[in-house]
Parts: C-alpha cells; structure tokens; sequence
C-alpha cells in the first residue's frame, strides 16, 4: 500500500467508512485508521440477553466498494453486550442471561455488496471481545448465561449470502486480532450449568456466518500471515460452500 499524505481518521468515535446498499465508493491512496464501532448493549432486565457489538470497525459496505494503494489500521469493532442477572423476586427470570458476540471485520463487513481491493495493506485491527453472560439469582436460581463470541474476521470478514464476493490482488493481510471469549456467568447452585462462548475465528479473514453457502473471497498475488495468536487460523471460512482461495 501507498496511502500517500492523506489520512481518514474515526478518532475511535466511529467507524470511518459505511457504503450502504445500491451506493459505491472508490478510495484511492488513503490510510484508513482510528475506525471503531458501538458496543453492544448490555441487558438491563433479569434473565435478558446482551446486543452484539456492530461490526465493521475501519469500514462497513453494503454496495460497491474499491481499495486502491491503501493501508487500512488500528480500527476496531464493539465488544458484545453482557447479559442480565437473574432475580430472586421474579420466579421467570432467576436464570442469568446470555452474553452477546463481539463485532465483526475488524475492517470490512462486507455484507451485501461486492468489493474490490488491489495493492493494499490490512494490519493492527481488532474485533470484540464476547459479553459475560448473566449471573443466576443465587438462590432457587435456574442458572447463569452464557458467554458471547469475539468476533470474526480481524482482519476482513466477508457474510453472505450469495453476494458477489470479495476480490484482493497484491494485498498483504498481516498482525490482525481477534475477540476473546465471553465467560459464563456465576451461580453458586448451578456453577457448570453455563458455558463460555469461544474467541472470534479467521484473524486474517473470515467468511459467514452466510445462513447458507456462497460466500467467496478471490485472492490473487496476495499474503495472510501472522495474525492473531497461538492457535488462531488465518482464514476461517464459515461453512462448506464459502470460498476462500
């Protein structure tokens, strides 16, 4: 990448770029840092379930999008939404509620539209953590929540279904990280009756979650490396009829 003198900068407020449907954007010798996205929302009733952060820290498109000669870092997306406690005084809601997942592409939700990227550099971008589920009432309780996904794609995340996928020709995909895993809530009665949700998948790049198969992203003369940490993959297609390749 050459992103040249100019600068786009969310100033972590927000994200720095949102294409929406039936639009297109072209960016051209740009850096694109400082995107970051909205948490999720944390439940303020017993036994209610967290929001899921947004995704698309650095840029979300739901239309045309082309990257040339760009450098796309330090953009983030929200952590997902704790769950509630449960209530003693409410005999529904003495279980804990679900945490939420993490926001996804740490750069680029491409969702509904079609995208192109050619001599840029994707690195130092983060996805969010999962939310702590909710804790049981402790007492006649039902159990704690769940704990929510860090998101995926730290990198680049690609969702389907059956859009026209993602094109990269000489782009290097490098030092991208993912959310770590939403715990479980606590409950002195029901301590194992809960389970943690799993960091997010794919450090590099990530396909789905498509509801279905389709989801393709074309590489050409491009590199995925070194992102994430011990144990984390760098591409992570979502089902067996995404692509990656």
């Amino acid at each position: 990448a050459d992103p040249g003198g100019t600068v786009s900068d969310g100033e972590e407020k927000s994200r720095v770029l949102e294409v929406a449907s039936g639009a297109g954007a072209t960016l051209y010798a740009v850096e694109v840092t400082g995107g970051a996205t909205l948490h999720g929302t944390d439940s303020e009733v017993p036994d209610g379930d967290g929001e899921p952060g947004e995704n698309g820290g650095g840029i979300l498109n739901q239309g045309s999008l082309v990257l040339e000669h760009v450098l796309v870092t330090d953009n983030r997306t929200g952590r997902g939404g704790d769950g509630g406690n449960g209530a003693i005084v409410n005999t529904a809601a003495r279980n804990g509620g679900n945490a939420n997942a993490g926001g996804s592409g740490g750069v680029l939700s491409n969702e509904t539209g079609s995208s192109s990227l050619t001599n840029v550099t994707v690195t130092g971008n983060f996805t969010g953590d999962g939310g702590i589920g909710g804790n049981g009432a402790q007492s006649s309780s039902r159990g704690p929540g769940n704990g929510g996904f860090g998101g995926y794609g730290g990198g680049i995340w690609a969702a389907g279904p059956g859009h026209a996928g993602l094109h990269l020709t000489f782009v290097t995909i490098v030092d991208n990280h993912l959310g770590a895993t939403g715990h479980c809530g606590g409950d002195s009665e029901f301590p194992n009756a809960c389970g943690p949700g799993g960091p997010g998948k794919g450090a590099g790049l990530a396909t789905g979650p498509s509801f279905g198969s389709g989801t393709g992203i074309l590489l050409t003369d491009s590199i995925v490396a070194d992102n994430g940490g011990l144990g984390d993959a760098n591409c992570q297609p979502y089902s067996s009829g995404d692509k990656i390749g």
